[in-house]
């Protein structure tokens, strides 16, 4: 993927605002605190550091935003296609199969192909009051 279709992809963002410069900060304090409980505790003298950093002059944090928030486009372009692709392998499909292998045929595909009718239901329903205070 050429630099010129990322960007118009919208996965580099093209400027960073002075909320997103501070919402980049809390990122990285939250991050320095993770590590400080986990790994070593002077992430913790980090932490501090960038939170005093990020209450006075979020701007710093800028070129960090565009890092983050470009990290955060590129997963959310491919991350969302991978998850629903699994979620059609690993749900739809099989249940479409169970169906199939019960003799389920909800569209009535073999109606419609015996004949050249329609296989729509006829509704003549005279709808009443009632129906639109309860209507399940």
């Amino acid at each position: 993927m050429s630099e010129l279709e990322v960007q118009k992809q919208g996965i580099i963002p093209s400027s960073i605002t002075k909320e997103q410069a501070r919402d980049t900060g809390m990122a990285l304090v939250l991050i320095s605190l993770l590590a400080g409980l986990f790994w070593d505790k002077t992430f913790f003298v980090v932490a501090i550091f960038l939170q005093v950093i990020n209450m006075t002059v979020p701007v710093i944090f800028r070129p960090a935003g565009y890092v983050w928030y470009g990290f955060s486009n590129f997963l959310g372009h491919f991350v969302s296609k991978i998850v629903l692709a699994l979620i059609y392998v690993l749900l739809i499909i099989p249940v479409a199969a169970v169906r199939k292998m019960m003799g389920k045929d909800s569209m009535q595909l073999k109606v419609w192909r015996k004949g050249n009718g329609s296989v729509f239901r006829d509704r003549s329903h005279q709808f009443s009051s009632a129906d639109l205070d309860k209507p399940y």
